[in-house]
This record gives structure tokens, sequence and C-alpha cells, in this order.
């Protein structure tokens, strides 16, 4: 199943944005984040898997009004699994995120060790 899932954050904490439930995969396809403050903001996006925080954008500096995305051009993906979640924190700003995932049944786990 297809989903989109929008938040405001709140600057100066962690915005968990996705948590893959039990079970299930989430292939993210998309994700925006829009700066709708009129001074600039900094950013960072976490990727958190079995405990690890996976830095996907560190100290992004977004001039007021600017749009960040993944995802475009189309065809570009991330899969997290079971447990992990999807963490922005603003550490300025006025971020509002979309992001736009598929919710799949969880797949054997593969132990590329």
């Amino acid at each position: 199943m297809k989903f989109s899932t929008v938040k405001e954050l709140t600057s100066g904490i962690d915005n968990t944005t996705i948590t893959v439930p039990n079970g299930y995969d989430i292939v993210v396809t998309y994700l925006y984040l829009k700066n709708r403050a009129t001074a600039n903001g900094d950013i960072d996006v976490t990727w958190v898997s079995d405990g690890t925080p996976i830095s996907f954008i560190s100290g992004k500096s977004v001039a007021s009004k600017e749009i960040v995305e993944f995802g475009v051009p189309e065809g570009a993906y991330f899969i997290m699994k079971e447990g992990d979640t999807l963490v922005i924190t603003p550490a300025n700003g006025d971020f509002v995120t979309i992001a736009s995932f598929e919710l799949v049944t969880a797949t054997p786990r593969l132990n590329l060790d």
C-alpha cells in the first residue's frame, strides 16, 4: 500500500516522521522539506536502524522558502526495515515535511556481513 505523511516540524527537537511497524518494510520514494520561515534554517535528517543513527542530511542550511527533495528525478528510493525510524531535526526555521512511501510485508533478511 502506498502512503504519504505530512508533518509540521518543531525546531530544536527530534521529530520522528516515520516508524516502520513490526512485520513490514517501507520503501521511501520521496522526501520533501521546506523552510517556510523568512530566515535561513538548519536541518538534520537521520535514519535510525537497529538503534544506529545514520546521518542522511547533516547540518544542511536551507534558505527561506527553499525546498529540499529526495527521490527526484523518479527512481531514487531507500528501504527501511521493521523498527527503523526517520528523524528530522530542525535547529531553527519553520519546516514542513512530506514523505511518500510504500508499506510492504517484511522480507527475509540477508546477512551481508
